[in-house]
């Protein structure tokens, strides 16, 4: 008689600084009711993995649900999973984070539960070939990974009934295909389906294995699917599915299947994740080009399986912001380590957190398009590094930090109040502005960029839902409001502060706003020389650039910048000089382009205060203001107030930057920061000089607003 078995894994997941609500959504939708419908079916095992995020929510907020798991995990019809505590690519942290996060999540499981987890979820199913030893190190034995890597290596689909083994340097663990058809079915074809492939997969050797490893969220959160699953009954109906054909189909476990089949040999998968995740690691431009090729070979059956995309770790040069984050964490990482060991856990805990995947790249589900999701991974760096300051007793100081590509290196400088990054080799701009005691970074900004799936919003009708009946995201297309499409722009220049502009002089609002996203540049974006000052009391950066003017024939400027920061405040300086070195004279108006965020432009509680020239306006204010002296950003949320003066005063202008990106819920609108852009008219003959100075203190609102 023909046989198969089944294994079933679901992972559950939250990122890292994510709404309370979408957690209690998830919970009341999928993670609980999941449990309680499989619990009334306890002849059939299955694997549940939550990332530590999610067990932590849990534990505070539901703690019901650990005890149902417990009483799962107990009785043996549960196998819970192992992973990186908050759910980092492993592939992209350093071997230490790796071992120390998927040891914790680990000990976790054993502590709360009794559970000795030797099977990990792979986060993203990220998969490089170093990845065996320091999962043998964490106490890994095997892994569940897409049948894409074991297509990429040559392995035959059909051979994909079972586990094999990989391994680095001698160190070995078991890889487990997930096969793509089931990703696919479930839940979203009716469970016969799922039965009759099953069946189709079977043979008389009784050794064969079919695995499914996908997002829990699928059951219940994902659009149409509550209805599906559990109104419709289709999860209680597979799993009665699942009873009736016991005969034939025997459902398990990874450890029990590791303990009573053998492997079906050695295998060496390169770097790979799975199709989608391939796709949206490429650059735009090739993304359409390789949406052609796949759907051109999808029909021969031989060259198909070699059609791939991109490698994840491309995400951090196709987008900077996210490389910066990563780059930051890289360097933490190190300097923690160089802590005597009692002293590395707390700063170590506050890293791994700011490791959490989800904000450092984006396809349809990644989340580098949310800003608070990006906050909470700035903030999370934030906090390691005070924690790492404290322990080690600085107080004032500046390092270098290598960000690779056209970003070069970065100097990062502190004091406890502070942390700026800047960019000498992108125009001397301030990338990271981070307020220690809030944690909050005013330079957690995005640039406006094309993505492939930009041209669907010329194609999607409004308010298209799907069919209805639980189709999978990537075939869903929905625009959450109307005129989306005429947000759509692309910026030349990372959407950070102190960017440097000489524009016409009679330039108005609109030709700015372009200019500034479109150049041509001579100081922003470009290579600035950099020197630096330091003593017990002050930090200083000096950034200059000197260059013949594109749009004055002959005219030579030199631009120095300096930044200063103090020890004990909470303050910093920016002193702008402007000469002109030879040539004709130049009339034109130089411009000083912040890019900051507080996270919304819509909240009451956020706002811009330009003082009597322009009153309180929102962070999402379009408006143009003279003469301006000295203005203020607020967030009463964070009892956070910025207060800057400007000498001489400027002319000032401000517009939100907003994005539009895809995610489950379709096409919307992203605030990702304000743009205020201070002016000045500028008349220099050769060796005329000009200063401009901006002083800026972070301070709690409740005593700005008490100051006399």
């Amino acid at each position: 008689m023909k046989s198969v078995s089944l294994l079933l894994a679901l992972h559950n997941h939250q990122p890292v600084g994510n709404f309370d609500s979408i957690f209690e959504e998830c919970y009341e939708k999928s993670y609980l009711p999941v449990l309680e419908t499989w619990r009334d079916f306890h002849d059939i095992p299955f694997s549940i993995h939550n990332s530590g995020v999610l067990w932590d929510w849990l534990a505070e907020h539901r703690p019901y649900y650990l005890e149902l798991a417990k009483v799962l995990s107990m009785s043996g019809q549960m196998e819970l999973l192992t992973g990186g505590y908050y759910e980092p690519i492993l592939a992209a942290i350093p071997d230490a984070d790796k071992i120390g996060q998927v040891r914790k999540l680990t000990a976790f499981l054993h502590d709360r539960f009794r559970a000795t987890a030797e099977t990990l979820w792979l986060t993203e199913r990220v998969w490089e070939p170093a990845l065996p030893a320091p999962l043998a190190a964490s106490g890994v034995k095997a892994v569940l990974v897409d049948d894409e890597h074991f297509h990429a290596a040559g392995v035959a689909h059909s051979d994909l009934a079972g586990y094999f083994v990989t391994e680095e340097a001698g160190e070995s663990v078991a890889v487990f295909p997930i096969l793509k058809e089931l990703r696919y079915l479930i839940p979203f074809r009716p469970p016969e389906e799922t039965i009759e492939f099953l069946r189709g997969w079977s043979d008389e050797s009784g050794d064969r294995l079919a695995v499914l490893g996908d997002d829990g969220e699928k059951f219940g959160v994902w659009p149409d699917t509550y209805k599906t699953v559990f109104e419709e009954g289709w999860l209680r109906r597979f799993l009665e599915l699942l009873r009736q054909n016991k005969d034939w189909l025997q459902v398990t476990t990874p450890a029990r299947w590791m303990r009573e089949k053998p492997s079906r040999g050695l295998v060496y998968l390169p770097a790979a994740s799975y199709a989608e995740m391939g796709e949206w690691a490429l650059p735009t431009r090739a993304q359409g080009a390789f949406q052609d090729v796949r759907h051109r070979e999808e029909h021969h059956a031989d060259a198909a399986p070699f059609v791939r995309g991109g490698f994840w770790r491309n995400f951090l040069s196709k987008y900077p912001e996210s490389n910066r984050m990563h780059k930051r964490a890289l360097d933490l990482s190190r300097r923690i380590r160089e802590l005597p060991e009692p002293q590395q856990q707390g700063p170590l805990d506050a890293l791994w957190q700011g490791q959490c995947n989800c904000a450092y790249w984006h396809g349809v589900f990644g989340g580098l398009y949310l800003p608070h999701l990006r906050d909470a991974v700035h903030r999370r760096l934030l906090r390691a590094e005070t924690l790492l300051m404290e322990a080690r007793g600085l107080e004032l100081g500046a390092r270098e930090l290598e960000l690779f590509g056209d970003e070069g290196g970065a100097w990062l400088l502190f004091n406890p109040h502070l942390s700026l990054g800047v960019s000498p080799q992108r125009g001397g701009m301030l990338f990271e502005w981070g307020d220690r005691r809030t944690g909050h970074d005013f330079g957690n900004t995005l640039a406006r960029r094309t993505e492939g799936y930009h041209a669907k919003l010329s194609q999607a009708g409004q308010g298209a839902e799907g069919d209805g009946h639980g189709a999978s995201i990537h075939d869903r297309v929905k625009i959450k409001e109307p005129g989306l499409e005429k947000l759509l722009a692309e910026d030349a220049l990372p959407r950070a502060s102190f960017l440097d502009h000489l524009l016409p002089m009679e330039v108005t609002e609109a030709e700015a706003r372009r200019h500034l996203a479109t150049g041509p540049f001579d100081f922003a974006g470009r290579p600035y020389e950099a020197g630096l000052e330091w003593d017990r009391d002050r930090v200083i950066l000096e950034l200059k650039r000197e260059t013949d003017l594109a749009g004055w024939a002959g005219s030579r400027i030199r631009v120095t910048k300096l930044y200063t920061l103090l020890r004990d405040y909470s303050a910093f300086e920016v002193i702008y000089r402007v000469q002109h070195v030879s040539g004709p004279a130049v009339e034109a108006r130089f411009g000083v382009e912040w890019n900051v965020t507080f996270l919304t432009a819509s909240a009451m509680d956020r706002w811009i205060d330009l003082g009597e020239r322009g009153g309180r306006v929102g962070m999402g204010h379009e408006g143009a203001f003279e003469s301006v002296g000295e203005f203020k950003l607020g967030d009463e949320w964070l009892d956070l107030v910025f207060e800057a003066d400007v000498e001489p005063s400027a002319s000032v202008w401000t517009w939100p930057v907003e994005t539009v990106s895809l995610s489950e819920d379709g096409f919307e609108r992203n605030y990702q920061g304000t743009c205020i852009l201070h002016h000045w008219p500028l008349a220099l003959r050769e060796g005329e000089l000009r200063e401009f100075r901006f002083e800026v203190r972070n301070v709690p609102l409740r005593s700005a607003a008490a100051a006399p």
